[in-house]
């Protein structure tokens, strides 16, 4: 009888108005429910004094004479649209090649750059009339193409600020031209500094030097997140050019005090610690946006985050989205952002691995939680970057402690039986690994090397085993030693 009743268009329409008052309340409940997490979290947060909102990391204008970013190459490129294909890097012309591009040094791969390859790309790219019997010279000669981008950059290397044209809550910052810039620049640096050495040019080399790691020390006060990348990768650059001098004893004595004076001021576990945060904040903002405009949702998670375009189905889907689960996903996202930032002391010049990030998904995560924090899952991923900052990190102090080493070498003929030998007169204090607080390792080797490593992310010393290539994350021991001869 009742399902008779129900058939009636009367029965029907109550039916109908029941299922309707069903899922409205669900909507209501999830978006009390989210919205009410999210101000319990933000209490929280507020009052521990951490930085959730974009606007916090707004820094006032600066006159142009001080602002490094206000220099033609840099503006051209922050001003651009956002293709670094659609202007064109002033740094660079391989990228618009068909030649492959040599590599730079590689301390974990044991490989010092290759200047003879260098100089056969650059005949290639028709740089270079033809090859002479010096590759340095010829590579210094190809360089000469970039000689007046590179001096801007030098010549406001004393600008002591850095505020470029960004309007940084419209903008998306992940695909800025003029970031790109500035690693294109770095890796020019790398190549001559390593071609000066070759010529015996250790004190132009050290200029060379000097300007790229300047590259990520003049942007320190932008904190954003994809910035703070190419700060690190200009680094590690920037270190590797200085290890493969050293392999070939190519610096004098000056320049190595110097390299380890800038490699001082170099702090890549606060820089980690910085962008956390930053990038917390523009997750944020996202958030709040795909809240407020839930159709807009649809070209984020497609567009932005996957990369492709949505099909009617999928929006319809989108638009089914409650918005309580956004506000999930933010708390999430925010609770993630802390347990990362909380593997970091940059006090105590610390990565505390063994400290679980207990937000982040897994692939065990039910299908009804994919889809609750799916727009938290679209777009985590600070502990994959986690790894190099930490890996890199470790490469400066190995760097600075390599500086000391060959330092003591050019004084008293040797390398030190120990590290401690190398304070005060070679090095301050020899620093403490990051990974565990532990001394480095170091070993007198039987060619009348070193080994100098530190443990890697399992915390376990493999006696600086050089293993087959792995990615950085599955290295053993992060080693700094010099190919043998």
């Amino acid at each position: 009888m009742y399902v008779t009743a129900c058939l009636r268009p009367k029965g029907i329409l109550r039916f109908v108005g029941v299922v309707l008052f069903l899922i409205g309340g669900f909507y209501l409940e999830e978006a009390a429910r989210g919205y009410l997490a999210w101000r319990h979290y933000e209490t929280e947060a507020k009052r521990r004094g951490a930085k959730i909102a974009l606007a916090d990391f707004v820094l006032p204008p600066v006159p142009d004479d001080e602002n490094f970013a206000s220099i033609p190459i840099l503006q051209a490129g922050y001003r651009a649209p956002k293709s670094i294909l659609v202007i064109g890097d002033p740094f660079t012309r391989w990228k618009r090649s068909s030649v492959p591009e040599p590599e730079l040094s590689d301390p974990l791969k044991q490989t010092p750059i290759d200047l003879r390859a260098w100089q056969a790309y650059f005949v290639k790219l028709k740089l270079l009339p033809a090859a002479s019997s010096n590759a340095s010279v010829d590579v210094l000669q190809a360089l000469e193409h970039y000689a007046e981008p590179l001096a801007q950059f030098s010549a406001a290397g004393a600008r002591p600020h850095y505020r470029p044209p960004i309007h940084w809550l419209d903008t998306d910052t992940y695909d800025i031209p003029g970031y790109f810039f500035l690693r294109s620049a770095a890796k020019l640096y790398a190549v001559r500094l390593s071609a000066r050495l070759a010529h015996g040019e250790s004190a132009a080399a050290y200029q060379d030097f000097h300007d790229g790691l300047h590259l990520a020390e003049v942007t320190i006060e932008e904190p954003s997140f994809s910035l703070g990348l190419q700060r690190q990768k200009i680094a590690e650059m920037m270190e590797a050019a200085v290890w493969s001098g050293l392999a070939a004893h190519q610096w004098a004595e000056p320049e190595l005090r110097k390299i380890d004076s800038d490699l001082a001021t170099l702090d890549l576990l606060k820089e980690f610690s910085r962008i956390v945060q930053y990038d917390r904040a523009e997750f944020n903002l996202e958030m709040d946006r795909n809240i407020a405009r839930p159709e807009r949702m649809v070209d984020w998670v497609f567009a932005h985050a996957l990369d492709e375009v949505p099909s009617m189905g999928e929006k319809f889907l989108c638009a089914l989205y409650p918005t309580g689960w956004i506000y999930q996903s933010k708390v999430r996202g925010n609770q993630y952002a802390d347990e990362v930032a909380a593997r970091i002391d940059p006090g105590q010049r610390r990565w505390w691995g063994s400290r679980p990030i207990r937000s982040m998904p897994t692939d065990e995560d039910s299908i009804l939680e994919t889809t609750y924090y799916a727009t938290f899952r679209l777009i985590y991923g600070l502990h994959w970057e986690e790894v190099d900052f930490v890996q890199t990190a470790t490469t400066t102090d190995e760097a600075r402690m390599a500086c000391a080493l060959e330092r003591f070498h050019l004084a008293r003929g040797a390398y030190p039986a120990t590290l401690s030998e190398l304070t005060p007169e070679f090095i301050p204090s020899v620093p403490s690994q990051i990974v565990d607080g532990k001394p480095y390792h170091y070993r007198l080797s039987d060619d009348g090397g070193f080994l100098l490593y530190s443990v890697g992310l399992d915390g376990v010393d493999h006696g600086g085993e050089l293993p087959p290539i792995r990615p950085i994350g599955e290295r053993l021991d992060w080693i700094w030693r010099y190919p043998a001869k």
